[in-house]
């Protein structure tokens, strides 16, 4: 499939989006995608691939590559570029129940600091390197997940960065929803 687009940002300004997928891959059910995005401020490649029975297994597996390049130059006075990549692995325990690996490398260079900067942007100047590891787990019991009219989901995702690379934390999310049919087409979420 291809996809094009075009709109503004506040942020980002006047923008144009382009995207190629190709959903079963030389007839195996891979996933390979590609997007490319081009704003005023800002420009972005994206390259994704899965394998969605990784070693004849029930696990989907990928990789990501990525490089972001922002011009900051007029709302925080320095521009930032983002090289990385990202291992990613998921597999089913249950039917409802699932769970989610991914490891992610990237390096963040921070250049054209402004003289006038302050000091906490002028401090983050050169390179930063982020390694960090995901797990998610996931209880999904919609009747859709592309459009759920009824049932819920629920998933807690932990992040830990720091094993390697300078910028270390740890964060938790818990996200979810819950879907109930008010009247016929009307969901209540």
């Amino acid at each position: 499939s291809l996809s094009i687009g075009a709109g503004f940002s506040t942020t980002n300004g006047i923008l144009g989006d382009i995207g190629l997928r190709e959903k079963n891959l030389l007839g195996k059910g891979q996933d390979l995608r590609l997007n490319a995005l081009i704003a005023a401020t800002k420009s972005q490649i994206n390259l994704s691939f899965t394998e969605p029975y990784f070693l004849d297994r029930d696990v989907a597996a990928g990789f990501d590559v990525f490089r972001i390049a922002e011009d900051r130059q007029d709302t925080s006075s320095f521009d930032t570029k983002t090289t990385g990549f990202a291992l990613r692995a998921g597999y089913p325990f249950t039917e409802a129940l699932a769970q989610r690996w991914k490891y992610t490398l990237e390096r963040t260079d921070v250049t054209n600091v402004a003289v006038g900067a302050s000091l906490s942007i002028s401090e983050q100047e050169n390179a930063r390197t982020l390694s960090s590891i995901t797990h998610a787990i996931s209880y999904d019991v919609r009747n859709s997940r592309l459009a759920p009219t009824e049932g819920y989901f629920a998933r807690f995702t932990t992040d830990l960065a720091g094993l390697g690379g300078a910028t270390r934390f740890l964060r938790n999310r818990f996200d979810g929803a819950h879907h109930i049919s008010v009247v016929d087409e009307w969901v209540l979420s």
